[in-house]
């Protein structure tokens, strides 16, 4: 019994490591559409494609359309109940955990969209609005 080893790309082979292919996970509209393209183009025209199969083709595309519409519209809701919570914790003290300076405690004097994520200030450092670990009242009376 042989065992064959994997072949691994070498500067000195035709086909570098640079090169090689990696598959997509998800396939997009686009994606879609080239593939329904290929079908009718390569389709054999003594028998077409049925109008069932067509229309269910089409609902899937449509499907698909409403779904990623959807998750943007999610995303950018999320978006805004985050930056939402982000403004009611303006002027107020807080505790932020962050992997280089570990505890960090003082007073939220920004917040903002960065992309997809809600940032603040506090003592001139930006921070994810995620590393919030306390948040207390600037007026501590009792």
């Amino acid at each position: 019994m042989s065992t064959v080893a994997p072949i691994q790309a070498t500067a000195a082979d035709p086909v570098t490591a640079a090169s090689v292919r990696t598959p997509k996970q998800v396939l997009g509209q686009e994606d879609f559409l080239k593939l329904l393209a290929v079908q009718f183009s390569s389709q054999d025209p003594l028998k077409p494609m049925e109008d069932t199969d067509f229309i269910a083709q089409m609902a899937n595309f449509s499907s698909l359309e409403i779904q990623n519409s959807m998750a943007a519209s999610l995303s950018s809701l999320s978006s805004s109940q985050q930056l939402s919570a982000a403004q009611m914790i303006l002027g107020k003290q807080v505790d932020i955990l962050d992997p280089v300076d570990g505890k960090v405690s003082g007073q939220v004097s920004a917040v903002w969209i960065d992309g997809n994520k809600t940032m603040l200030t506090v003592k001139g450092q930006n921070y994810d609005f995620d590393s919030i670990s306390r948040i207390e009242m600037n007026n501590p009376e009792a």
